[in-house]
Parts: structure tokens; C-alpha cells; sequence
């Protein structure tokens, strides 16, 4: 099979996977399982995208994405946006103020396509999570559901660091020759931030959830619950 055809074979197993993981009809174990299969796939995908291009001596290409959300809790849908790009090696910048924010993500083509696949499964996910949260009483309820989407943000952000860290460890164990995977990927990264620094010049940076408050705990045990790829949660 051509690489191209077993690109789009993967990326379409992703989506069915996903699509799998979303249903409300699924249980906790099994969207857990769909989810963790596609995190893995998607990373597997970007790195095969950037060996190719490293193995014919292609320039990386650079891909862009603007990426909108529904209110309410624009901004924290978009740090969650901000740390699912920088965990699948794209960049990501915010902008605007709520709730007229958006994310613009950089990227090689492959992990972009990953962000905007991942980022539509965890708000469904999302969603239906924080629907099932016990709000203790008297708590106020915009306040509890923002910092349960710091606490779901943060927990997400720690397994999906670990999960492409072990993915790239795997490709490198797998590596026949030619230069090492994270010298490739340093090079695709540089091209990203050439982009990156053509159109933002003059930027900030994406700070991370940081959990507080009382849904953080709700938020984080959420975000776990998604289990992208049955490894540990970690902050910093």
C-alpha cells in the first residue's frame, strides 16, 4: 500500500474511532479504549508525515487552521485548543477576547488535522462529562464550571505530553537508519515557527490551565477519564 493510501486508511480509522468514543451510548471503558486508539494513531500519523517528507528530501509543509468555539467558556475551550496544539508539536496563538476568541494552530498538515479531529471528540466528551458534574451546594455555577474546564484542560495536557513522548521513544526504537526522529521533528519545528513568525511577528505565548477552584477537581478527574493512551496524568 502507498504511503499516501495508508495515511488516508489511518486517518479514517481515527475519525471512526473517535466517532466510537463520542457516542453517548458508549461506556466509560470503551470510550476510554476508542480515545486512547486514536491519540496513538494520530501521533504515529504526524511522525510518519515528517519522516517522509525528511526521507525525500522535501522541505516540511506547513499547514494552518483557525479554530472557533461556541460560547459559553470561549477562552477555556481555547487554552484547551492552546495545549492539545503544543502536545501534537503544532502552535498554537490566541486571539481576540472573549467570548470573539479564536486559536490559529501551525503545523505540519498532519498534526494539524490531529488537533482539529481531537479538539471536536473532547468538547463532545466534554460536554457530556460536565453535564454528569455534582455541583456541591451553593457553589456558584459559572465559577464551578470554569475551573472544572482548567482541572479537564490540565489533566488532558499532562496525558497527552506523556503519550507523545512515548510515541516518539517507539519510532526511535524502530528507526533504521538515516537521522534520528527527534532530529527530523526539530526540523519540521523550525519550519513551524518560521511560518508562525511570518504572521505573528509580535506574539504571547499559551499560558495552561492551571486547576483551582471548586469543579477543578470534577474537571480533572474528567480529563483523566479520557484516557489518552492509559497513562498517568502529569502536571508541572
Amino acid at each position: 500500500m502507498s504511503s499516501a493510501r495508508a495515511n488516508t486508511a489511518k486517518v479514517d480509522k481515527i475519525r471512526k474511532l473517535l466517532a466510537l468514543a463520542e457516542n453517548p451510548a458508549a461506556t466509560t471503558a470503551e470510550a476510554e479504549a476508542f480515545t486512547a486508539k486514536a491519540v496513538a494513531l494520530m501521533a504515529e500519523y504526524g511522525i510518519d508525515e515528517a519522516l517522509l517528507n525528511s526521507g525525500e528530501g522535501r522541505e516540511a509543509g506547513v499547514a494552518d487552521t483557525i479554530l472557533r468555539f461556541d460560547s459559553p467558556f470561549v477562552r477555556d475551550k481555547c487554552l484547551l485548543a492552546g495545549v492539545v496544539a503544543l502536545a501534537m508539536r503544532c502552535k498554537p496563538i490566541i486571539l481576540g477576547v472573549e467570548p470573539a476568541m479564536s486559536v490559529h494552530v501551525f503545523g505540519l498538515p498532519a498534526d494539524v488535522e490531529s488537533v482539529e479531529m481531537l479538539m471536536r471528540s473532547l468538547l463532545v466528551q466534554a460536554a457530556h462529562e460536565i453535564g454528569r458534574a455534582e455541583i456541591p451546594k451553593g457553589e456558584d455555577l459559572i465559577a464551578f464550571k470554569r475551573s472544572w474546564w482548567a482541572g479537564y484542560g490540565a489533566a488532558v495536557d499532562g496525558r497527552l505530553r506523556e503519550i507523545t513522548a512515548e510515541t516518539l521513544r517507539e519510532a526511535e526504537e524502530r528507526r533504521n537508519g538515516g537521522p534520528s526522529v527527534e532530529l527530523v521533528l526539530a526540523g519540521t519545528s523550525l519550519a513551524v515557527m518560521r511560518a508562525v513568525d511570518e504572521s505573528y511577528p509580535r506574539r504571547g505565548s499559551v499560558r495552561k490551565p492551571k486547576p483551582s477552584g471548586p469543579g477543578a477537581y470534577s474537571g480533572y478527574t474528567s480529563g483523566h477519564q479520557a484516557d489518552l493512551g492509559g497513562l498517568s496524568p502529569a502536571l508541572e
